[in-house]
């Protein structure tokens, strides 16, 4: 005999709920009849709330954003077409500030080795992501200038950033006594940043194919549907991060920095994501969500982090933290 099904029932797990949630045409809302609930969000997480704050229910957020400003702007169109290849101010900032960062993660004692990032998104067009790689492949070449920036960036923003800046924006932050934030002085750095910058990489191939990795350099990536085409032979351009066991054989953290666009938008972990520097826009809520590869677990590098980004973005994640935090506590 035929079995027939009485009913049926569906359960929806989200991580970006504004297309279920907030779908409100009449006769076709998704919102949940009868239940919806969230989950708890870890403590050792840095969501929305954390990185960008909400001054309306007391959280004042980090402070571990930084703004590039128009004329930063203007100049980075003019690398993505190639017009030139020197990097607006913002930019050699962020990377200098990246280098000191990963000096101090290489130079500190710990146990598991683990990759260190920075992750530059600044347009979706491929070839644009080649014209970036070339600017600033060309600047960590002049080791002078990436030196006096480094010192000038580590000077600058060693101290912005403070446990008690942490203890506020999240209190209950499982880790907050193992945090550290005395970092070493610029001149016990220095030959770390210099060792990274002798060698700028391309990922290796071995005779299998198999990737091989350096500590003594920076690993430079682009990761785009085109990059692996445009890859000296021997090499990948797109990004693949060491097994475990490739990890554990390296005498230092080895560095990545990520160019890309659509690829690196959602599903796709930065490992060990340190700095972002991050220009580009939506006016569809669920899909900037989805680009901020800088939410996620930062044990042992919290008062590292940090994100550039271009005001109107900044003014649209602070509000999509409101949103979040004012959704949450409705459901």
């Amino acid at each position: 005999p035929k079995v027939g099904f009485q009913s049926m029932n569906y359960i929806s797990y989200t991580a970006t709920p504004y297309a279920n949630v907030l779908n409100e045409r009449p006769g076709q809302s998704l919102y949940p009849k009868d239940f919806i609930c969230t989950l708890p969000e870890s403590t050792e997480y840095f969501g929305t709330r954390v990185v960008f704050g909400n001054d309306e229910k007391d959280c004042p957020g980090l402070g571990i954003v930084r703004t590039i400003p128009t004329e930063d702007e203007k100049e980075l169109k003019k690398v993505h077409k190639g017009v030139h290849y020197c990097l607006p101010e913002t930019m050699k900032k962020s990377v200098a500030w990246f280098l000191c960062a990963a000096a101090n993660m290489r130079l500190k004692p710990h146990g598991k080795k683990k990759s260190i990032s920075m992750l530059v998104h600044t347009t979706a067009i491929q070839k644009d992501h080649f014209n970036m790689y070339s600017a600033l492949k060309k600047w960590l070449g002049n080791m002078h200038e990436v030196m006096q920036y480094c010192e000038k960036i580590y000077g600058e923003e060693r101290h912005k950033v403070t446990v008690d800046d942490l203890r506020k924006a999240n209190p209950k932050y499982g880790f907050i006594e193992e945090v550290e934030e005395n970092f070493y002085e610029f001149d016990f750095l220095k030959s770390e940043i210099k060792e990274m910058l002798t060698k700028v990489y391309n990922i290796m191939l071995g005779e299998d194919k198999a990737t091989e990795y350096v500590d003594d350099g920076i690993h430079l990536c682009v990761d785009n549907c085109q990059a692996n085409k445009e890859a000296e032979e021997g090499t990948t351009l797109r990004i693949v991060y060491p097994s475990e066991g490739q990890l554990q054989a390296m005498e230092k953290d080895p560095v990545f920095i990520v160019i890309g666009g659509n690829t690196l938008s959602r599903g796709l972990t930065i490992d060990g994501l340190v700095c972002t520097f991050f220009s580009r826009n939506s006016n569809q809520a669920d899909t900037l969500m989805q680009m901020a590869r800088w939410f996620g677990y930062r044990k042992g590098y919290e008062l590292l982090q940090r994100i550039w980004m271009t005001s109107s973005v900044q003014r649209k994640f602070e509000a999509l933290a409101k949103i979040d935090m004012d959704m949450k506590e409705e459901i």
